[in-house]
């Protein structure tokens, strides 16, 4: 009796380098990372707060696809989705794909985040 076997082609990549920059500030103030796509979108949220040497002091939300993300707090604004459980792969995000990641609402903070290239498993 032959055993079948089935192959899956791994088509989900390891990372990706994004560019992040913050909209409407003049000189640009700009960051290039390579972040893994198994991160959440908290883990990608304390990767920015490290690469911008901020405090993570300010509240925080993601915009992906029409959908806000973010953390729910006690007495805090709400979110379309919870980031906690949601990775950076759920989104499948092709080259280029662009979304915002808005940083201390009062103060109008709006980095934009764009996939600029792939890192393929292994």
């Amino acid at each position: 009796m032959a055993k079948l076997v089935a192959v899956v082609a791994q088509t989900d990549p390891a990372g990706c380098r994004i560019h992040v920059w913050i909209r409407g500030i003049n000189p640009m103030i700009w960051g290039r990372l390579v972040v893994s796509a198994d991160n959440t979108l908290v883990d990608f949220h304390y990767v920015i707060q490290i690469a911008f040497a901020w405090t993570d002091y300010h509240l925080h939300c993601f915009r992906i696809h029409g959908k806000e993300f973010g953390i729910p707090r006690l007495g805090g604004p709400w979110y379309s989705q919870d980031a906690r459980p949601v990775h950076l792969a759920d989104f499948h995000f092709r080259v280029n794909e662009h979304f915002l990641y808005e940083y201390g609402f009062t103060d109008g903070w709006e980095p934009q985040v764009r996939i600029e290239r792939f890192i393929p498993p292994g």
